[in-house]
């Protein structure tokens, strides 16, 4: 679908129920494929918007039904945005829409999200569309000009206000440490991504010991006639009682150079970290 470079020349704009649309390259300079109320259950996908105004959803007014929309696979070069969600006051609801796969090349903005859109006739501003569960996966590409225009712009309506939501970390830091302050040693981390466990669980409550010693065990093994001979190398972990008295506790000094204290740890393994210092871990 190809077009003048002309704002006003829509491309496709669709409304209604139950829509599969899929498989289409627009070329103009205003809409690409767009969504407009009233709108349910739709899957928008492999769309390449060639120097076109961008995909959207809007102009949104009073009464906007809209929600269960999926974009995926849009490819926009040369456009006003990779889409735009736009409003100016009105009133109802857009919720459940993906967008998901998005590539974008040289484009004005990436995302826009403009309930004061000016290209709209502000309708009541007292209520304002409200924006819920809407959800951006796998986005890449550039703008043109991002000083001029933010890649990322999402200006909503006083009236209705969109909440922004991520995972986070049970282990987010409050406030940095400051330099007179004692910093405690971290507990080992179970996740150190939300959703993402270990790709190798660290230390394994064990490692390196202290003063250990190192004996080689010989396996012969017997196959049809044919004898041969293995080295398999182990390591044995040796405690020794220093002058302490006690064992050190968990994260405690246990050995080193000059070091006069317990050599044994009471929780742990006497791990070396070099020849001067060791620490039950």
């Amino acid at each position: 679908m190809h077009g003048h470079s002309e704002g006003g020349l829509d491309g496709i704009d669709i409304s209604g129920t139950n829509h599969w649309v899929h498989d289409i390259e627009v070329s103009n300079k205003d809409e690409c494929v767009t969504v407009k109320s009233p709108a349910s259950n739709f899957l928008i996908e492999r769309i390449y918007c060639n120097w076109s105004g961008g995909s959207a959803i809007g102009s949104l007014s009073t009464g906007t039904d809209i929600s269960n929309i999926y974009y995926r696979n849009v490819y926009s070069w040369q456009c006003n945005q990779m889409i735009m969600i736009k409003s100016n006051g009105g009133s109802g609801s857009v919720k459940n829409v993906v967008f998901e796969n998005f590539i974008g090349h040289s484009n004005a903005y990436s995302l826009d999200i403009d309930q004061y859109w000016s290209g709209q006739t502000a309708g009541d501003l007292s209520t304002g569309v409200k924006l819920t569960g809407i959800t951006f996966k796998n986005w890449k590409g550039t703008c043109a000009n991002g000083s001029q225009r933010s890649p990322i712009q999402a200006l909503c309506s006083d009236a209705a206000p969109s909440g922004y939501s991520a995972s986070k970390m049970d282990r987010d830091l409050v406030a940095g440490y400051d330099l007179t302050q004692s910093i405690p040693i971290p507990a080992l981390g179970t996740s150190y991504y939300p959703g993402l466990g270990l790709i190798k669980a660290l230390m394994n409550g064990s490692g390196g010991v202290s003063g250990g010693t190192t004996t080689t065990t010989h396996t012969t093994t017997t196959t049809k006639g044919t004898t041969t001979s293995t080295k398999t190398p182990t390591t044995k972990a040796t405690t020794t009682n220093g002058g302490g008295g006690s064992c050190a506790a968990l994260y405690g000094q246990c050995g080193g150079i000059g070091f006069t204290g317990p050599a044994c740890c009471s929780s742990g393994m006497c791990t070396k970290s070099n020849d001067y210092y060791s620490q039950c871990l």
